[in-house]
């Protein structure tokens, strides 16, 4: 009967640090999410001239000081194209509003209009003064962008 219960007491210990450990991989899917527009468009040979209009939603379960948001080339590269202003302080369960303009290839603005989504992460030390690099997962927002 003792090892009934034992067993019994170890398969819902299991489960609750199973549990536990998935919960912990979605809220690291998505501590930031948000919306984007694109305006101001001028193309220019190979490049493209744009400002990107953006909403950023923190549910990190944290405030992010002096955050950097940074446009990176869609896919797997690594070429930044540019960064935003850094963000004083994006508290946790609000939202910032940013613009800024950005030149970009012309081959990623198509990648956008055909509905790849801009690649944005969020860089910023966490108050332990550990480095964060995260994804901002982003939708498309019809202009006009509400500023």
């Amino acid at each position: 009967m003792r090892s009934a219960t034992f067993s019994r007491g170890m398969a819902c210990l299991f489960v609750v640090v199973l549990l536990a450990n998935v919960a912990s991989f979605a809220k690291d899917g998505r501590e930031f999410a948000g919306y984007y527009s694109l305006g101001n468009v001028i193309q220019d040979g190979e490049l493209v001239h744009l400002t990107l209009n953006l909403q950023v939603f923190n549910y990190s379960a944290a405030d992010v000081k002096q955050a950097v948001i940074r446009l990176h080339e869609s896919g797997a590269g690594l070429t930044v194209h540019g960064a935003f202003q850094p963000i004083k302080l994006l508290a946790n369960n609000r939202d910032v509003k940013l613009k800024q303009q950005f030149v970009v290839p012309r081959h990623e603005y198509e990648r956008w209009q055909n509905g790849v989504q801009p690649s944005l992460f969020i860089v910023y030390q966490d108050a332990a003064g550990q480095r964060w690099e995260r994804t901002i997962e982003v939708t498309p927002r019809p202009a006009p962008f509400p500023f």
